[in-house]
């Protein structure tokens, strides 16, 4: 049986003496000189032309990322407002295909039902809407424009 004080059943929470949490500004003061030390490895022996070349290719890069995410947030925006207006659309087929369920022979409500289907894209949905109409009153003007 092992010793209850052997080397690995001790503890060791001892603090060194005097030692403190390096500051803020020395981590930076640290971290800027080794910047510069790998800048100036990189960076010197190369001659005017390619770090001009170097810079330019940055700030291309740089203005491409910018108008990137500025046609970005236009996209999401105008998603939101064809969402929007989708949803709007969405209800309104609704509520048309409610007055058809009490009156299937209406043409006002077939006419706004059709109208919502060729909006939201359902061309199935319009083309049986449309035969519905057709069906109903063939002579109507508003039928014969559809």
């Amino acid at each position: 049986m092992a010793k209850s004080n052997s080397f690995h059943h001790k503890k060791s929470n001892k603090k060194i003496e005097g030692a403190s949490a390096p500051s803020i500004l020395a981590s930076l003061f640290i971290l800027l000189l080794i910047g510069k030390k790998i800048c100036g490895i990189f960076l010197s022996p190369l001659r005017f032309p390619v770090r001009a070349f170097f810079l330019a290719l940055s700030i291309w890069l740089g203005i491409g990322t910018l108008l990137y995410g500025a046609s970005y947030v236009a996209y999401l925006s105008k998603k939101q407002v064809i969402t929007e207006e989708r949803a709007a659309i969405q209800t309104q087929e609704n509520q048309w295909k409610q007055i058809l369920q009490s009156h299937p022979t209406s043409r006002e409500a077939l006419l706004g039902a059709y109208a919502t289907s060729v909006a939201l894209g359902e061309d199935e949905q319009a083309a049986h809407y449309k035969a519905l109409l057709e069906r109903i009153d063939p002579n109507d003007e508003r039928v014969k424009n559809l």
